[in-house]
């Protein structure tokens, strides 16, 4: 989900979490209330992976999502966190 609210929402999540050396793990569980299984975490870390390579060859892109505190490694981590914020497990209620 590419609504404003969304990104907003990632952004944020993304800040918070930036502190911790495990962050993509602690974003999950901040949102689902559960530990991340090795699979999830394996393909959102190579996806983290993939959004810092961009936004390192394209740093122009950084100030277009972030206004604050523009850094590659938290706009890759704000990127990562909007796909676990649309992660079923978030979106679905079960």
């Amino acid at each position: 989900m590419n609504d404003p609210a969304f990104i907003e929402a990632s952004i944020a999540l993304a800040s918070r979490t930036s502190r911790s050396k495990q962050s993509i793990a602690a974003a999950y569980r901040l949102v689902t209330c559960k530990d991340i299984d090795q699979k999830k975490l394996t393909i959102l870390t190579q996806f983290y992976q993939k959004a810092l390579v961009n936004f390192k060859k394209n740093p122009e892109k950084i100030s277009h999502l972030l206004k604050t505190k523009p850094s590659a490694e938290t706009a890759a981590l704000a990127v990562v966190c909007n796909a676990i914020l649309n992660l079923d497990e978030v979106v679905t209620k079960q």
